[in-house]
């Protein structure tokens, strides 16, 4: 995948968050709410280190544009879905199924006999393995593709092994 794949791809997920498409972001609308996810995609493409010309380029747009965007202050429709967004991004940290209570007790004692042992042991990683596929039961509803490495990767959710080793570098 290109970097301007990618960089569409994160465009769209912000788009489809907001009930957009690329298209509508990369359209000539000037539809408030259109404007203010427009410029959260600015935003984030400004944090990933683009210039304002690359963004300017991959947009549409001329990097004046990008520059006035990256200026203006929030209004009350760009602080509304700013702060929409910023509370998806929490939602998002706050079903992690490595935060689960079940997940961080179980969690102590797998480190323990990991410590002891030198290995995580088999009950332990199957009791974290049926937590996690409960979370991702939960969530998958909420998902639009019936791809599931998509699906994980889309909320951050690591493997039993990844948190486990997490876990023990910590």
């Amino acid at each position: 995948m290109t970097p301007r794949q990618k960089n569409l791809a994160a465009i769209d997920a912000i788009a489809q968050e907001h009930g957009y498409t690329v298209e509508d972001i990369l359209g000539k609308s000037r539809l408030k709410h259109l404007v203010a996810v427009r410029r959260l995609c600015i935003l984030m493409l400004r944090k990933r280190g683009y210039s304002t010309t690359e963004i300017g380029r991959l947009m549409g747009r001329d990097h004046s544009t990008i520059v006035h965007a990256l200026n203006k202050p929030l209004d009350a429709c760009n602080e509304m879905v700013v702060r929409l967004w910023l509370q998806q991004q929490k939602d998002n940290d706050m079903i992690d199924w490595t935060k689960d209570e079940r997940t961080v007790a179980l969690m102590a004692k797998a480190v323990e006999h990991a410590n002891e042992f030198d290995e995580l042991s088999l009950e332990h990683e199957a009791q974290l393995e049926l937590i996690r596929e409960e979370y991702l039961t939960d969530l998958w509803c909420e998902f639009r593709s019936e791809d599931a490495d998509a699906f994980e990767e889309w909320h951050n959710q690591p493997t039993v092994e990844k948190a486990f080793h997490a876990e023990i570098g910590a």
